[in-house]
């Protein structure tokens, strides 16, 4: 078997064979205790079973599992035998799994009963139900991959998803710096409500390498995690539905101040926020990551509410590509970048520019050295020659009472000219009121749009964030009957 010093499970393995008894993980869907020394035997005996299937050649494995302490056993195991881990969000549609494992070169694929009868030959695995599929056909990579530990894939926002490829040293150099920038140490906890498939290779991997006890499970109730939090817990990593959740479950609980409360996927509403500190005296620090990159950007404790936050050592940034609204676009370079994309049937190699990485968003930075996010560069809109971003409006449309999320895009009409339309998720009360009129009040015409439909939930990526392909948005807009409030 494999034995590259730089290959991130031996650096884990240490961790575990230094204290076989800590607690690795407790997973609230059992109630069960993991600890290092179940996890250790967990993995020789799956990875000794694998051996037998897919062998120690290098070689792509899918996985899609859920949250669980299995999925952390199937990557070790995998790791072990020196492949490369490419998790599917178990939140993907059947058809779109389809289409990803045709993209890819991958040899085998770990998941739940739910795909069975998409794999050629099915396999069943000694580990709580869990299946293997082989794919023969596909059985070497057709990309550079000496190094590489995983292949992640981009969240499909502005277009389709793309697979970015992830070296060992980099994912080690990366989970270093983010150690580093949120303090973790051996002994603390973690309540872990994110996808893994979307975040392991930072968060996850830097709690296994640190000794960091993870809590996971869906089945995690308010009550539970309020004891959680005042006695075992340091970190809490969350979607903002999660918090907004925990608002509308309790009026009040003890000073958490020894709790580092995160939010990723998405921006945290700053109305939000503001509850959350005023009712439940907890504050909310984003996290900005890069899958090309790594997490570059983290929020300090008492900075702007509305702030990505301050750049995290030893990463750097450069701002160019100035626009009309004063934003540029961010540029970002340091430890831990991918080696490039997984596009088959091409591999486009380390597609930087002077070694910067272009990563597309549009943001400001003031004095203080915070950076404030303004858009994508794909995402900007023009209407009759007026370019603008799609949060411009979203936000005088969330601030409406009884308006939940909104999204806003450009469609053809009838006629074949462009307008602008919105979704919106929001109480049917809404259809009282005059949106149009409300907005064109503060927006004008060209930005007031011209049409809203009532939908729930408003499209979003796996990773939470509000779809900005608009082609596939307007595919979804004709899917829903008119419902225009």
């Amino acid at each position: 078997m494999p034995t590259d010093r730089d290959n991130v499970y031996y650096h884990i393995l240490e961790r575990w064979k230094s204290d076989p008894n800590a607690l690795v993980c407790h997973d609230f869907n059992t109630n069960q205790d993991w600890r290092a020394e179940h996890f250790i035997k967990s993995t020789n005996f799956l990875s000794d079973y694998l051996l037998k299937f897919i062998g120690n050649k290098k070689r792509v494995i899918a996985l899609s599992l859920h949250n669980s302490p299995e999925t952390i056993i199937c990557v070790m195991a995998l790791w072990k035998l020196g492949h490369i881990v490419m998790p599917l969000p178990i939140s993907l549609s059947q058809f779109e799994v389809q289409a990803t494992l045709e993209r890819a070169p991958v040899a085998g694929w770990i998941h739940t009963e739910r795909y069975q009868h998409l794999g050629r030959e099915n396999l069943k695995l000694p580990l709580n139900g869990l299946q293997l599929s082989l794919f023969a056909e596909k059985r070497k990579p057709n990309f550079p991959c000496a190094k590489t530990a995983f292949i992640r894939f981009t969240s499909g926002t502005t277009q389709e998803a793309k697979g970015v490829l992830i070296s060992h040293s980099a994912l080690m150099q990366r989970c270093r710096s983010f150690s580093i920038a949120v303090g973790l140490t051996s002994g603390q906890g973690a309540v872990w409500n994110l996808d893994m498939s979307y975040h392991f290779t930072t968060s996850i991997t830097s709690f296994l390498l640190n000794g960091v006890c993870i809590f996971l499970g869906s089945l995690l109730i308010p009550s539970k995690f309020w004891q959680l939090c005042r006695r075992e817990v340091d970190y809490v990593f969350a979607l903002p539905s999660f918090y907004d959740n925990l608002l509308d479950s309790i009026k009040g609980c003890d000073s958490l101040e020894h709790v580092n409360f995160f939010s990723t996927g998405l921006a945290l509403p700053v109305n939000l926020k503001q509850s959350l500190k005023e009712r439940l005296h907890i504050n909310i620090r984003n996290m900005y990551g890069v899958i090309e990159v790594g997490i570059p950007i983290i929020s300090q404790l008492n900075g702007p509410m509305v702030a990505l936050g301050h750049l995290v050592a030893p990463y750097q940034a450069r701002l160019g590509e100035p626009k009309s609204d004063d934003s540029e676009v961010l540029f970002l370079q340091g430890p831990g970048m991918f080696d490039g994309y997984l596009m088959a049937p091409d591999f486009e190699f380390r597609p930087f520019v002077d070694d910067w990485f272009n990563t597309g968003d549009l943001v400001l930075q003031d004095a203080g050295g915070n950076f404030f996010l303004n858009g994508r560069k794909k995402e900007i809109l023009n209407i009759s020659g007026v370019k603008f971003f799609p949060s411009e409006v979203e936000e005088r449309i969330n601030a409406i009472q009884g308006v939940q999320a909104s999204c806003v895009f450009i469609r053809a009409d009838s006629n074949g000219q462009q307008e602008l339309v919105a979704f919106i998720e929001a109480d049917s009360a809404l259809v009282d009121l005059n949106l149009k009129e409300i907005l064109l009040a503060q927006l004008g015409r060209l930005k007031t749009p011209t049409a809203f439909r009532r939908v729930r939930p408003i499209p979003r990526t796996e990773s939470g964030k509000v779809l900005r392909d608009f082609a596939r948005l307007c595919l979804q807009w004709d899917k829903f009957p008119t419902d225009d409030v």
